[in-house]
């Protein structure tokens, strides 16, 4: 017993590097919104739908969700992550919305599960392990078809 507490309080909480281009720019509060499906690499739909919880906390009421929107609108199946002045022209001709948040998610390591294996010892004789993962988001406006946030 004692082993699984000093086991489980001796792990460090997560550390977070970014970069952030422009995001200080965008007013939430105001328009239309649709997240779309991130693209994701290595992971399953949990981390979508605590994305979504923390971009309707953000949004509100604004956010429409392109399943959601495909019901009544004629909306391609996929949206790139990339998108070019013509796709953000379709997409707000279909939609009627202001603003597109696309999301890239890419698992780099996941060595804290059970079954994943550690790296070698380092040099002081304990093993380490981490995960990684980088997340990118881009932010179009539909109105003015460009990225307006990186």
């Amino acid at each position: 017993m004692l082993s699984l507490l000093i086991l489980c309080t001796s792990c460090v909480g997560p550390k977070f590097t970014y970069n952030q281009e422009g995001l200080s720019n965008v007013k939430f509060s105001q328009g239309k919104w649709i997240l779309n499906r991130p693209v994701v690499y290595g992971i399953d739909d949990e981390l979508y739908d605590r994305s979504l919880k923390k971009w309707k906390a953000l949004i509100g009421d604004s956010l429409f969700l392109l399943n959601e929107l495909r019901q009544n609108k004629l909306i391609s199946e996929n949206i790139a992550f990339d998108l070019n002045r013509d796709d953000l022209e379709n997409i707000h001709l279909g939609t009627n919305c202001d603003y597109i948040i696309n999301t890239k998610i890419k698992i780099l390591s996941e060595e804290l599960s059970a079954l994943s294996t550690p790296r070698a010892p380092v040099y002081t004789g304990t093993t380490e392990r981490s995960n990684e993962a980088v997340v990118q988001v881009r932010i179009y406006s539909l109105k003015e078809k460009k990225l307006i946030s990186s």
